[in-house]
């Protein structure tokens, strides 16, 4: 049995995935090191999610940066990182899962990760990781499984064309929804 067929790895694998995509972020950002509570591994999606997400990230920059100040959010404590980010991922998948809204987690889970450290709170990286491994067994387990776990992504890479049209519809998605919950949160406030 392979490490994506396991349904009770799904998670695992989904906090594997996040933790090797914030660090590549990092690295590639030329960001401190985190201080790390633990070290996930690695997997042999990583890099496949990571590559398909910089490519959003570099399409839509205005969607993948600054996402708490968008959402009017301080990273002040483990609660609210936790809280705000499934919010958000909550309204990411309202209407469904597809491998691109699973790819945007990662981003957007990157970027919150990335603001943790850039507002002085590297410690909470170790809660968005926990978040999209709890997300992911909550929400998206299920789906992961009937797609065949995660290696059910690999060949979406091989039909690039297809793959390109999901990202952009997605990304649209996620730009509406960025500012249904900036214009929500302005409405509590």
């Amino acid at each position: 049995m392979s490490l994506s067929d396991d349904v009770d790895t799904i998670a695992d694998v989904a906090k594997i995935i996040c933790d090797y995509y914030i660090t590549e972020k990092l690295l590639l950002k030329r960001k401190p090191k985190r201080k790390r509570k633990r070290c996930y591994g690695n997997c042999e999606y990583s890099e496949c999610f990571r590559r398909a997400g910089h490519v959003l990230e570099r399409l839509y920059p205005n969607v993948y940066t600054d996402v708490s100040r968008k959402i009017s959010v301080t990273m002040t404590s483990s609660t609210v990182v936790k809280t705000d980010l499934s919010s958000v991922l909550e309204i990411l998948f309202r209407d469904g899962v597809t491998w691109g809204k699973i790819v945007s987690m990662f981003a957007v889970s990157s970027c919150f990760a990335e603001e943790c450290i850039q507002q002085g709170h590297s410690e909470f990286v170790d809660d968005v990781i926990d978040c999209v491994g709890t997300f992911t067994a909550v929400h998206l387990r299920e789906w992961l499984t009937k797609e065949g776990g995660w290696g059910g992504f690999e060949p979406l890479l091989e039909e690039k064309k297809e793959f390109k049209v999901h990202i952009i519809v997605d990304v649209l998605g996620l730009l509406v929804i960025f500012i249904l919950v900036l214009a929500l949160l302005l409405l509590l406030r």
